[in-house]
Order: C-alpha cells, then structure tokens, then sequence
C-alpha cells in the first residue's frame, strides 16, 4: 500500500471529534460473510457457501478438534 493509498484508507475510516481523531470500524464480520457480501462473488458460489454456513454445527466442529487435539497431544508423548 502506497503512502496515497494508506492517507485515503486513514481518512475514510478517521473522524475528528473536537480535538480527537476517533476511528470508526466497521462491525466485525465472518470471512463467509465478508464473500456473500462482495459483489464479485459469483451467485453460484455465493449458494455453496449458504448451503455450507448451514450445514455447520459449532458441538460437531468442536468434539472433531478436542478428538485431533487428543491424537496430536498422544502422538507428542
């Protein structure tokens, strides 16, 4: 990022408030969300993802990694 680039970006996310320069960020999104959001993002992939996003069950997810976390952690003694 140039030095134009970065002055650009600072002032579209800085505003001055009396005598402070305060930030605005954005809400924190998902990288999922961030894709679904784009406008480049073709329809077909953007269905995938939906379908994806779905599918997902945190409980799963986490019972997977605590099982490879046992595996990892066996295999290192």
């Amino acid at each position: 990022m140039g030095k134009q680039e970065r002055r650009a970006y600072l002032e579209a996310i800085r505003v001055r408030e009396g005598s402070k320069w305060v930030r605005k960020h954005s809400k924190p999104v998902t990288p999922a969300q961030r894709l679904l959001d784009h406008p480049d993002t073709p329809e077909m992939t953007k269905e995938k993802l939906t379908m994806q996003i779905k599918m997902l069950n945190p409980f799963d997810i986490q019972k997977r990694i605590q099982r490879k976390l046992k595996l990892i952690f066996k295999l290192l003694r």
